[in-house]
């Protein structure tokens, strides 16, 4: 049982709640394993856009698994942030109150409707210990967050991340920052951290490859290709079905063949990562 932690410290959009979007959606199609999405963003929409649609009643049922409108807010987080600070806890909650994508496969955990900085730090404590308890009822567990939360619970999530997926923009500032990070802080070196790119141009003079000879990074980033028809199926709550059918197509179907099996290979590089960092076969991530 892991936790894929995707993070950046960029000041700009990197893309990184879509990417963690993506690699969560393949890894419910791809893998029998039973994975939870955790959105710890302050009053963000992104991810309900990507899996809920917003003004549809209809109910799909995806691979038997059930999707919701996204009008249905019964299974709010901050609910299950007040069990946490009450210590009303056990191993079924988390569960009950994610929304099923993917029946048996992917659940998906939305963050508080809250954009007040104060109230989103103070139920975000409380992240850390709803992490734990996921991480023992889920095989993988990928938490998608933001660092408004704080710089000792981020810290916290990041002790507990079996992969830290750092999302950079494709430009030189944000590899330049990436490397003063790196040697500011020993983390960042280990190698169970990987970068991750999302809206990537393999054209750019900034491609992942370059990126990852200057910053002397052993592990390839992991790439979420920039494509049209993916980001406007994220605004309608159409992510899981756009992926359905993109997985039938040929990596040489472009764009969305080519996506897919791009991303697949992401995901199938984090899943052998993981297993290594969780075997003990990393030996400098502790």
């Amino acid at each position: 049982m892991s936790i894929i932690t995707f993070i950046n410290h960029e000041e700009n959009e990197a893309g990184q709640t879509l990417s963690a979007s993506a690699i969560a959606g393949i890894y419910g199609i791809e893998h029998a394993y039973k994975t939870l999405l955790v959105s710890v963003n302050r009053g963000d929409t992104k991810m309900e856009s990507a899996f809920f649609k917003k003004s549809r009643l209809n109910i799909g049922n995806l691979m038997g698994g059930l999707m919701r409108p996204s009008n249905d807010t019964s299974n709010g987080v901050e609910g299950l942030l007040r069990m946490f600070s009450s210590n009303r806890v056990d191993e079924n909650v988390i569960s009950t109150y994610a929304r099923p994508i993917l029946r048996d496969r992917l659940d998906v955990l939305l963050p508080t409707k809250s954009k007040d900085l104060a109230d989103f730090r103070n139920s975000g404590k409380f992240y850390p210990s709803l992490l734990d308890v996921a991480n023992h009822v889920y095989d993988v567990v990928i938490a998608d967050i933001d660092l408004d939360l704080g710089e000792d619970t981020v810290q916290s999530i990041l002790d507990k991340s079996s992969i830290i997926i750092v999302c950079l923009n494709q430009n030189p500032e944000s590899i330049e920052k990436f490397a003063q990070l790196k040697n500011a802080d020993e983390r960042y070196r280990k190698s169970n951290v990987l970068l991750g790119m999302g809206k990537c141009n393999p054209e750019s003079r900034y491609s992942p490859k370059n990126a990852s000879r200057t910053l002397k990074e052993k592990d390839a980033p992991i790439i979420i290709p920039y494509n049209v028809n993916f980001a406007d199926e994220c605004c309608d709550g159409n992510m899981v079905d756009f992926l359905l059918k993109a997985k039938s197509l040929h990596y040489t179907d472009r764009p969305d063949g080519y996506f897919y099996a791009v991303v697949k290979d992401g995901v199938e590089r984090i899943d052998n990562i993981r297993k290594q960092v969780d075997f003990g076969l990393r030996k400098d991530v502790t």
